[in-house]
């Protein structure tokens, strides 16, 4: 059962830490993202150290769902639009 409240918890504050490694490619100035990032894995480290490596299955499976789940919307959304799904038929 605390795997679970540890997932659950664990997910909105992973997916603030793909936002700002994420970050680092749309900025040109790297010293601020990565000072972001070394903030948002604190809860990270945090949850690790006051529970122990019985949540590390739960954290690892929180990283990996954000990165699937935003991966396939993103190459999802990519494919939809190039191959014109949302478009509307033209007028002949």
């Amino acid at each position: 059962m605390t795997g679970l409240i540890v997932y659950l918890l664990l997910l909105p504050l992973t997916v603030w830490l793909l936002g700002s490694v994420l970050n680092l490619i749309d900025h040109e100035d790297r010293a601020p993202t990565l000072r972001r990032i070394v903030w948002r894995t604190l809860p990270f480290l945090g949850v690790a150290a006051l529970l122990g490596s019985p949540v590390a299955q739960p954290m690892l499976a929180a990283l990996i769902t954000v990165v699937v789940l935003h991966g396939s919307w993103y190459f999802g959304s990519r494919l939809v639009i190039r191959r014109g799904w949302l478009s509307e038929p033209g007028e002949d």
